[in-house]
């Protein structure tokens, strides 16, 4: 006798028995033929019992219900993206391939009861075929290649289904779409239009995916069996459907499944910042799964699940969709499965900002052009907001949010995107009370990020203390800035660079409206910086030094 762990959740059906034994035949059918079977795609039985009256089958437990619970329910097919539904119908083709390859020398399976209802969706909405109590197996004839059935389903009778025409079902109705072109009618309006938005766009089924699918489709409507396809045939063609899909450069969406294999499920290990309403995952995503240009490395922004949290989930997303930019982190998909909201973005290559700070390698140079393209970021955010009362912000700029890839370009990530209309209060992630924020809370909090890349250091690591009052003031001296220049980069500032940096750092602190002034200071400061280091370059040359 088999025990069962008590922690494993399953399911449990229970067959009562009737005057004709049907339900017993049933019974001894599905135990026959599952017990057969060991195959991803097939419900997995587990165990039995026949003591008594009652007849039990326990299955494992597959949480995602049944196929028709979704197609019955339109606000459920949200979760069926087009990408997830041919990956359905292609589970059930492997399952099928499976159950007619043969499964011990000659003896195959037909289900004879292929309907969504006895379609399973797993916690990954991968599909699996059950209930075989109307099943039969057949044992395959080597000398004539004829298929001899033995029924051990239970009461023999013929399928009408196969052998007669109803007018009003699906089939029939789309056979006489097929024959009259007009088979785009029976496609779910959910798949074919959209609204701008990013959750419609991804939607949205790939032309080339859908001409695909539908001629497979009509394929296997055909009313005699020489003219269906072979079932490997129709995975062939399914598996053509979902590449053409996922190619599509408008599909963003990312398989749950995939998300938790690159975050080793979220765990603590891999999370490297959190707020309020989430948690940020690092994660490697295979070449094939990424929309980011061949980017492996993501990071994975994690909603909680709160009113608050699905709110700003939306908004984010819309926005990094709909508003692009060379300095702000890019977009590589979402995932709402499971209820879930996670945004994926490109992670670079060599971190943060902050791991930086203290890299001699890092030259005075390459920080102002990294300053240049933290502030254009910022910028372009800030012109990206609503209507006219509004304006968008960042909220959470510092080091840590500023990615830096293998180039030494800047982009700005960790979007907080708080939308405030300047004429009301709105909570701040980044205090507990309610105060008024503007763009130049941004804007100050960048003069800080400033100081950082000159001083090397955090403004929470500075031991002297020399970095925390300079951002209370705005007419910050260079003589100020001069102490705390970080010690690998000193000999390598030009004066005149560092006086114009200054009036950038001290433009920041004073609350100004627009980041476009304090772009031109920090240019300035570059122009100065490349005058400087042609100049030393003509001396040496002129000395026959090579620098």
């Amino acid at each position: 006798m088999h025990k069962i762990s008590t922690t494993t959740t399953v399911a449990i059906k229970l067959i009562s028995s009737t005057t004709n034994d049907l339900g017993e035949k049933g019974f001894i059918a599905e135990v026959q033929m599952l017990s057969k079977c060991k195959h991803p795609n097939i419900v997995s039985l587990i165990g039995f019992c026949d003591e008594g009256p009652q007849k039990i089958l326990i299955y494992e437990y597959v949480p995602n219900g049944s196929l028709d619970g979704y197609l019955e329910r339109s606000y459920r097919m949200t979760s069926l993206t087009w990408g997830r539904r041919i990956q359905i119908c292609l589970d059930i083709a492997c399952g099928l391939d499976y159950l007619h390859s043969g499964l011990n020398g000659n003896e195959i399976i037909i289900h004879r009861d292929i309907k969504s209802a006895n379609i399973l969706l797993d916690d990954n909405f991968r599909a699996k075929i059950a209930d075989f109590g109307l099943s039969r197996l057949n044992i395959i004839n080597s000398k004539n290649s004829t298929i001899n059935t033995v029924n051990l389903a239970g009461t023999e009778f013929n399928d009408k289904s196969y052998n007669t025409v109803n007018e009003k079902g699906l089939p029939s109705l789309a056979r006489r779409l097929f024959r009259e072109g007009k088979s785009k009618e029976i496609v779910d309006p959910s798949i074919k239009d959209t609204d701008g938005s990013v959750f419609s766009q991804s939607r949205v089924a790939d032309q080339h995916s859908l001409d695909t699918f539908l001629d497979i489709a009509n394929q296997c409507l055909a009313e005699t069996q020489d003219e269906r396809p072979t079932i490997k045939e129709v995975i062939e063609e399914l598996e053509k459907a979902l590449n053409f899909q996922k190619n599509n450069p408008g599909n963003l969406q990312v398989l749950l499944e995939d998300i938790n294999v690159a975050t080793q499920s979220f765990s603590d290990y891999n999370c490297i910042g959190e707020g309020k309403y989430w948690k940020l995952y690092k994660g490697e995503v295979l070449q094939a799964m990424s929309n980011a240009k061949g980017c492996t490395a993501v990071v994975a922004k994690r909603w909680n699940k709160s009113g608050q949290g699905n709110q700003l989930f939306s908004r984010e997303l819309e926005f990094v969709f709909k508003n692009k930019h060379e300095n702000v982190t890019n977009l590589v998909g979402y995932c709402t499965e499971m209820e879930e909201n996670i945004i994926v973005y490109e992670h670079s290559s060599k971190g943060s900002l902050d791991m930086h700070l203290k890299d001699i390698s890092l030259t005075w140079m390459e920080r102002l052009k990294i300053c240049i393209d933290v502030a254009r970021g910022l910028e372009f955010l800030h012109s990206c907001g609503g209507p006219e009362e509004t304006v968008m912000m960042h909220g959470d700029i510092k080091s840590g949010s500023i990615l830096i890839d293998g180039d030494r370009k800047a982009k700005v990530s960790n979007l907080e995107l708080i939308l405030l209309e300047q004429s009301n209060l709105e909570w701040s992630p980044l205090t507990v009370t309610f105060r008024q924020n503007t763009e130049s809370d941004d804007i100050s909090r960048l003069g800080e990020l400033l100081l950082e890349v000159l001083s090397g250091r955090l403004t929470s690591e500075d031991p002297s203390k020399l970095l925390v009052p300079l951002p209370m003031k705005w007419n910050v001296t260079a003589h100020e800035l001069d102490e705390v220049v970080f010690e690998g980069i000193k000999d390598q500032i030009d004066p005149f660079s560092l006086i114009a940096f200054t009036r950038a750092v001290g433009l920041c602190f004073q609350k100004i409206k627009s980041i476009g002034s304090l772009v031109k200071q920090i240019e300035e400061a570059l122009e100065y910086q490349a005058h400087f280091i042609s100049h030393i370059a003509e001396i040496s040359l002129k000395k026959n030094i090579v620098v």
